[in-house]
């Protein structure tokens, strides 16, 4: 489950959205990615959702699709819907709440201790026209070697195991380059 909390004394967000709704990123929004795996690539079955201040949703999952004339991923398999999401969203005296609940089964596998996943937190507040990041990816959100990393442990052991597992896959991504 995540939460997040905005703070944000303009809200934007127009009721009644369709799921998937190719404009639902012009109103205020919170945005989890996962790269289930740490793959880094377009290919893979990334998962992007989107939950607005009202409460519409756009999920999508890997591989791209679609690349724009710059070469930036645009979108992936619009027709995914995350069937087990659950999803909450409500005002607060600050601005506005979201709340997720994303299972397993939505991200299409049950992490281990010492797996590492490619993984971003996002938030566009409108009108304002700011796109916050939790791992900056300097353009589009959707930006795989920018995103972060989620370590997997039930304990200090294995989430030394996870850091050892992503400073190795590091460092062979240095020697490509």
């Amino acid at each position: 489950a995540l939460e997040f909390d905005c703070v944000d004394a303009q809200i934007t967000a127009k009721p009644d959205q369709l799921r998937d709704n190719q404009e639902l990123w012009k109103d205020d929004g919170v945005e989890v990615f996962a790269d289930v795996g740490h793959t880094h690539s377009y290919g893979s079955n990334w998962i992007h959702i989107l939950v607005t201040a009202a409460g519409a949703i756009y999920d999508e999952r890997g591989p791209s699709g679609f690349f724009s004339s710059s070469s930036e991923p645009s979108t992936g398999d619009l027709g995914y819907t995350a069937q087990g999401l659950k999803t909450k969203v409500e005002r607060t005296l600050a601005g506005w709440r979201a709340e997720l609940f994303i299972p397993w089964s939505d991200l299409g596998a049950r992490p281990a201790p010492g797996d590492v996943w490619g993984f971003n937190l996002n938030r566009t507040d409108q009108p304002a026209g700011e796109y916050l990041c939790w791992s900056p990816t300097y353009g589009v959100y959707l930006t795989l070697p920018q995103w972060g990393h989620l370590v997997f442990a039930n304990d200090a052991v294995q989430a030394d195991e996870g850091r050892r597992r992503l400073l190795a896959w590091n460092a062979r991504e240095n020697e490509v380059m």
